[in-house]
Order: C-alpha cells, then structure tokens, then sequence
C-alpha cells in the first residue's frame, strides 16, 4: 500500500475508501477480543499507518498525503 491515493489519479478518494474499508474489516475482527483482554491497539494502528491512513488530513509539506488540506475535508 506504498502508493499514495491523493497522487495517484488513477486512485483517489476510491482508493482511500477501499483502504478505509479494509481496515475497518479487520478492526472489527480483532475488537471484542481486544476490549476483552485489555490489550492496547499496537497491531491496529499499524494497519491504519501502513494503509497510509495515519496521514489522510495532513498537507504533503509536513509528511502527509495531500496536496493540501482543504482536499482533504470534503
């Protein structure tokens, strides 16, 4: 998931979605057994960071994904 959605034309906010979606997928399956044990969601924010989720808001000029951040809060 190295390319950038917001770069990439082909992609776009359907590739955002797709990533968004994906994640969530997985989330709700580890949840409940998270919450059960009381574990931190190390695992989790990883899949949000190597999905390129970690960065959707913030402006390419301080290591985000997009141009600017006015794109960014349709």
């Amino acid at each position: 998931m190295k390319d950038i959605p917001e770069t990439n034309p082909q992609g776009g906010l359907t590739l955002w979605l797709s990533r968004a979606d994906q994640v969530a997928a997985r989330l709700a399956a580890t949840a409940v057994a998270r919450d059960r044990e009381g574990q931190d969601p190390v695992e989790e924010i990883s899949w949000l960071r190597e999905a390129g989720l970690l960065t959707i808001a913030l402006p390419v000029a301080v290591g985000g994904a997009v141009p600017a951040p006015r794109k960014s809060c349709r």
